[in-house]
């Protein structure tokens, strides 16, 4: 650590290390990682609606609108309470409950400096981690599960009352953990949890040195800027990537803003 740099803004190229072994606890995955990510999916019936217009003798113009139908992946639950048509309604349902997840590893080092939250967040990269539950864990992570079908699950609507039951709902396939029947053939409810780490990796950063670590520096304008990227990258290209992010997001907001005109003379 240099005394020095003390409230000066800098450019410095580090390895980026933890020594700390985090987890997420309730799944029973741990590694020595910068982070772990559980991201969640749902299988669920999603409505698309679809509007046409026809004008009509006497100048008045009808809207028709068709509602179709399909199963995606989807990271939040869907509401088919709220379909139009009554025979989706009410089809949505899901095995479990469960929230998307980050942990991160509580000291990061740069050197002899520490990276402050904020810096460590934007560390990319993830990898995934290979899961290996023991029966017991499987059958502990089956009491996870709040809810089972009782409606018939198939990705059409059938007129049957058959429902598929199973012994086993949870299966490991790699990094992704499995709520439903078969990870082959998904039904309406199956949830899909899949697990990703962030390795120790070399980054680049520019802040500003406060003490052992680092905080975003104030611009003239009164912007807070701070950068991180991944891999050993000069000043010069890390400045020249955001100035060419400014000068896109310059074209987009003009582009955007002669569209409101066009917009408003229209109006007009």
């Amino acid at each position: 650590i240099d005394p020095a740099l003390n409230g000066k803004v800098i450019h410095a190229s580090a390895f980026a290390n933890t020594t700390d072994s985090i987890s997420d606890t309730k799944f029973m995955v741990g590694a020595n990682a910068i982070s772990i990510t559980r991201s969640v999916e749902y299988y669920q019936w999603d409505e698309e609606s679809n509007s046409t217009s026809k004008d009509k003798i006497g100048g008045s113009e009808e809207t028709t609108t068709t509602y179709t139908y399909e199963t995606v992946w989807t990271d939040t639950p869907i509401n088919s309470s709220e379909f139009k048509d009554p025979k989706y309604q009410e089809r949505n349902f899901t095995l479990v409950n469960i929230e998307n997840n980050v942990v991160t590893a509580n000291k990061v080092s740069f050197g002899a400096y520490t990276l402050p939250k904020f810096l460590v967040n934007r560390i990319t990269g993830e990898v995934p981690i290979n899961l290996n539950y023991t029966p017991e864990q499987i059958e502990q992570l089956e009491g996870l599960i709040t809810a089972k079908p009782t409606t018939p699950v198939s990705d059409t609507i059938p007129d049957s009352s058959s429902v598929q039951v199973a012994d086993k709902y949870v299966h490991m396939v790699d990094n992704m953990l499995y709520f439903g029947i078969s990870p082959s053939s998904p039904n309406v409810g199956d949830v899909r949890v899949t697990f990703t780490k962030v390795n120790p990796t070399d980054v680049s950063i520019i802040a500003k040195v406060v003490g052992n670590t680092f905080e975003p520096f104030t611009t003239k304008n009164g912007r807070d800027f701070s950068k991180l990227v991944i891999g050993t990258v000069s000043a010069e290209r890390m400045f020249a990537q955001e100035h060419k992010s400014n000068s896109t997001l310059t074209w987009i907001l003009r582009l955007l803003g002669l569209l409101l005109i066009i917009w408003a003379f229209r109006r007009i």
